[in-house]
């Protein structure tokens, strides 16, 4: 428990840099096996580009994240689809070579002025373990076309329902003191950390950008948070993003939605971010090697399958040893 926890704080303070297309395709591909083929950087980006063209949706724009030596990514792509003032249509993507995640993807939609993200939790609906093989024409490579296209297919309907999203937190205003008990929720609730409370709160007071709207409207303060998201960690970017659309619509913008708890505001320091950078330096040393060992902390923290599950991949495995000679 002491290493997720640790892990959850190194997350939400590691700011990570974008790398180009080039330079993710030259992440070397692991080799772990006959049970486990990962689903590559390259052929993700192939078929979201390949997608794209199908339907007739321009790139405008792509980025990139990776951590922990490029064995876990994120992909953003900013989609010229909608007639919308205010927002456009985004794919993104996580995927991994180390086990720690899994293939997931989904549509979702971006800020014009800013490119904020927002991701709803339907974003999760699909995730990809990478057992079997990763070729084209077998299981893992199969579905992850599959649903890439599927998402593509979801475009207009997504787009619509973030559209009336974005114009009910237009019209939702927020007082002081829901400002505080709200950002103090999205703390407790480990969807910001104190870093990101900070830039937050820097927004409130001096906003990048200007949003439609008035400026206590939570369409606002829903930027303030995705701007402060923008570098969130791989491991936790789609989380993060749609946790935070799902308190936002669930608490705010339906009429049978309970009444916000009273969470006592937090109050970060001015300065903080110096403070908790030099705090948390060994920490990120100790979480850099800790992310070497895969095999430990797949087994020891991050393990997916029961085992159960574990014990019957065991009991069939000459089976699918004898599968593999089909392919």
């Amino acid at each position: 428990m002491l290493v997720v926890l640790s892990f959850h704080f190194y997350f939400k303070m590691k700011k990570i840099p974008s790398v180009t297309e080039q330079e993710l395709a030259t992440v070397t591909i692991p080799n772990h096996g006959k049970r486990y083929a990962p689903i590559t950087y390259t052929q993700i980006i192939s078929e979201v580009k390949r997608q794209a063209a199908a339907h007739g949706i321009d790139i405008v724009d792509s980025v990139y994240r990776t951590t922990a030596g490029g064995n876990i990514a994120t992909g953003q792509y900013f989609l010229n689809y909608g007639n919308d003032p205010d927002i456009k249509l985004m794919f993104a993507w996580t995927n991994s070579y180390n086990k720690m995640r899994r293939f997931s993807c989904g549509m979702g939609t971006y800020v014009s002025v800013c490119l904020n993200g927002m991701l709803t939790a339907d974003y999760s609906k699909y995730s990809r373990k990478h057992i079997g093989s990763a070729k084209k024409g077998n299981t893992a490579y199969a579905e992850m076309v599959d649903q890439i296209e599927e998402q593509f297919k979801l475009a207009s309907n997504v787009f619509a329902k973030m559209v009336q999203d974005k114009n009910s937190m237009i019209d939702r205003s927020l007082s002081n003191a829901e400002i505080n008990e709200l950002l103090g929720r999205l703390f407790m609730d480990d969807v910001v950390g104190s870093v990101q409370m900070n830039i937050v709160k820097q927004q409130i007071k001096a906003p990048a950008y200007t949003y439609s709207g008035d400026k206590n409207s939570l369409w606002h303060f829903y930027n303030h948070v995705t701007h402060a998201l923008k570098e969130e960690h791989p491991m936790t970017f789609d989380e993060a993003h749609y946790k935070l659309h799902e308190m936002i619509t669930k608490n705010y913008l339906t009429s049978t939605a309970a009444a916000p708890v009273n969470v006592q505001a937090v109050v970060v320091p001015e300065g903080d971010d110096t403070q908790l950078v030099e705090e948390f330096q060994q920490l990120d040393q100790e979480v850099d090697t800790i992310l070497e060992q895969e095999e430990t902390i797949t087994e020891s923290v991050f393990v997916e399958d029961s085992i159960e599950n574990v014990q019957q991949e065991n009991k069939t495995e000459e089976d699918d040893d004898l599968d593999w000679l089909n392919f």
